[in-house]
């Protein structure tokens, strides 16, 4: 009795703080700092009453603080409390479902770190080693989530079925969503993702026709995306991923890559008006002014305004995250890029590479 008393108490109060964190994400494009602050200073408040509820407040309180530092996007300090919570036997439907998430997560972020870091086989062995960290995980969680309380359990199959790869089965289950949640914005978020990762495949067998058709249905329902949630981070570095995604099919053929570049470069903008921290934003960025000045630089152009860019956008990454692998290789493929482009003018590349070589 006890047990359920605690639970329900700590669910009321983090409710109230989801609550107020999606109040957040729904309205104007803000900067979210204060946001943060107050929603953290809660969950603080939180773990302090849920110390002070001795060993029965221990399932159901770390629940409720994983629930609540997910809100917030911080799906390590969120993974910590719900794993917590279910050592501690908190194992109903919904710790399953905010599991499942957190991993999910996870899973789809160490895709995108290694689709910047790995080649080759080197890829494909961390895309398996992922897959065994976070993509079964979370599938497991996601069996046992049956039951949950969730907005929608055909969004749930369409988790699924991206975790599975399965594109298409994934789609369906979004379209049998409708309109029914207006202001869901993971509903059109994961549909951008589904349509992304089908892109991505799509070129990779060299059908660059399906590839771009599945890019521009994806902006789209990215954009719907963020005019529900127009102050979420996610929903507008998504947008920037796939104008990426668009501007490296462009880059080889005979299309034009600077659209694809304004767009992504205008949705990191929004993303980093919102998050001023935003790292992995810091970094695309970057990647976005060293492909652009990688095709000026093919063209005959002088790209070196673009690289200066990059290499002050991924400067600002350092200064945030001197020791991040990925930082680091950002910085010093910048540095790189404009040592050659250099010498390719017989200018003197030294320091340039010098710059690359103390970076990598």
């Amino acid at each position: 009795a006890t047990r359920e008393r605690l639970a329900r108490r700590f669910t009321e109060r983090v409710e109230h703080i989801e609550a107020e964190a999606r109040y957040a994400a729904l309205s104007r494009l803000h900067d979210n700092a204060d946001d943060q602050r107050l929603l953290r200073a809660a969950l603080t408040a939180l773990a302090e009453e849920i110390r002070a509820g001795g060993a029965g407040a221990l399932g159901p309180g770390h629940y409720a603080l994983g629930r609540g530092y997910l809100a917030l996007g911080d799906e390590a300090q969120a993974r910590v409390h719900l794993e917590t919570a279910w050592r501690a036997g908190f194992r109903e439907p919904r710790a399953a479902y905010a599991l499942a998430l957190v991993l999910g997560r996870l899973y789809q972020e160490g895709l995108r770190r290694a689709e910047q870091l790995e080649q080759g086989p080197q890829r494909a062995a961390k895309r398996a080693e992922l897959a065994a960290r976070y993509r079964a995980p979370a599938l497991d969680y996601l069996r046992q989530s049956h039951g949950a309380p969730v907005p929608s359990t055909e969004y749930v199959a369409a988790l699924v079925a991206l975790y599975e790869d399965r594109h298409d089965d994934a789609l369906r289950h979004l379209d049998a969503i409708g309109a029914g949640l207006p202001w869901f914005y993971e509903a059109p978020l994961l549909r951008g993702e589904v349509l992304l990762a089908r892109a991505d495949a799509r070129r990779d067998r060299g059908d660059r026709e399906g590839a771009r058709g599945d890019l521009e249905a994806g902006r789209r329902t990215l954009a719907r995306a963020a005019a529900i949630g127009e102050s979420v981070p996610a929903v507008h570095n998504a947008l920037a991923r796939l104008e990426y995604v668009a501007l490296q099919t462009e880059l080889f053929g005979p299309g034009d890559v600077v659209p694809a570049y304004t767009r992504g470069v205008a949705a990191l903008g929004r993303a980093r008006a919102i998050a001023t921290e935003d790292i992995d934003a810091l970094l695309l960025e970057a990647a976005f002014h060293r492909r652009l000045a990688e095709h000026q630089g093919n063209q005959g152009q002088d790209a070196d305004a673009l690289l200066q860019r990059a290499i002050a956008t991924a400067e600002r990454a350092r200064a945030l995250a001197p020791q991040r692998a990925a930082v680091l290789l950002e910085v010093g493929l910048s540095h790189w890029q404009l040592g050659q482009a250099r010498q390719a003018r017989n200018q003197d590349p030294a320091s340039a590479l010098r710059a690359a070589s103390a970076a990598l």
